[in-house]
């Protein structure tokens, strides 16, 4: 067991105070339900709804089915780091927990991850397992910093064959790890809790990006101010990926996720022009040996790789990549 969780195990205090949870909005009355059904009517939980305007009556179904959520119209779509900056400036909670609206988590355990930063006054994020129903993903929307070692050993496959060893660690933590708790460079914005006191010392989200990359660039702020970022094995959820914006079927030419990472570690991370050229080699590279194991097993079969979405999205996303330049970032 960590340190964290037998912290967590030996005290359980009674935490008191608010948690305000603010969830972004954008054409997603299709989802949002899953997202605030279980935390409704929970005298310590403030439910904060940013709308970005949507199009599909969002903002109007919220405010009918769920009077006591606090509903923001942005004026705008704003995109994600904008919008979660806005809803803040109306949270009165203790500690925050940016949520998305395809995400569903109980209120227990958004509870649970309160009590985790109450304490724990060493850690300055913290997280759930997010389960992804019906995705296969191998890995866990979280993990180290995005340096080119973290890079290598993710998409060459040290992380998986070493998978045992810290300094082996790739951008992404593995599914196939199990944890009671582990402390990580990032976790994803899809369900993050921060004490309102380090949100506000650290300026919230960068609005650098529209969306994509914020969370990321958040935590490793946090952790560089001397602060933990934490998973908690023993506090879970689930989050559809990609259902927030109403889409079920994301969009295969969505590469921000992408082109922002890059961005990021230009402007945070790299040392050099030299570094970001390597950086977009092996991340490239990363993609292209991927995308040449689908096609020979798609060939292997008498089948055209083609007619593979993860065929044609690993292309897109080379192609993304490569049009990016190497200059170094400015903040």
């Amino acid at each position: 067991m960590s340190e964290l969780s037998r912290e967590v195990s030996r005290k359980q205090v009674p935490v008191t105070g608010l948690l305000s949870v603010i969830v972004v909005t954008y054409n997603s009355k299709a989802v949002v339900s899953s997202c605030i059904d279980p935390l409704q009517n929970e005298t310590a939980i403030e439910i904060i709804v940013v709308d970005n305007a949507s199009t599909d009556g969002t903002a109007d179904f919220v405010r009918e089915r769920y009077p006591a959520a606090k509903v923001v119209d942005s004026g705008g779509n704003l995109g994600f780091a904008k919008g979660v900056n806005l809803g803040a400036t109306y949270a009165t909670g203790d500690a925050l927990v940016l949520l998305n609206p395809d995400a569903s988590v109980s209120h227990t355990n958004l509870l649970s991850l309160r009590r985790v930063l109450a304490e724990n006054p060493d850690v300055g994020v913290v997280a759930p397992l997010l389960d992804h129903p019906g995705r296969g993903l191998s890995v866990r929307e979280a993990g180290m910093s995005p340096t080119i070692w973290h890079v290598f050993c993710h998409y060459y496959g040290l992380s998986r064959l070493f998978s045992k060893r810290e300094a082996f660690r790739g951008m992404y933590i593995l599914r196939s790890q199990s944890f009671d708790s582990i402390d990580v460079d990032w976790v994803s914005g899809a369900c993050m809790a921060v004490p309102s006191e380090v949100w506000e010392s650290h300026g919230g989200l960068s609005e650098r990006w529209f969306m994509y990359a914020e969370d990321v660039e958040f935590c490793l702020r946090v952790r560089d101010g001397g602060m933990r970022v934490v998973i908690s094995g023993q506090i879970e959820g689930t989050h559809g990926l990609g259902e927030s914006s109403g889409n079920h079927s994301p969009d295969p030419t969505n590469a921000l996720w992408l082109t922002n990472l890059f961005d990021l570690y230009k402007m945070e991370i790299s040392p050099t022009r030299l570094h970001n050229f390597l950086w977009k080699t092996i991340f490239g590279g990363g993609l292209a040996v991927r995308a040449l194991v689908l096609a020979a097993k798609m060939l292997a079969k008498g089948q055209a790789p083609s007619r593979s979405a993860d065929f044609r999205r690993f292309k897109f996303y080379i192609r993304e990549l490569s049009k990016q330049d190497s200059l170094r970032g400015t903040k």
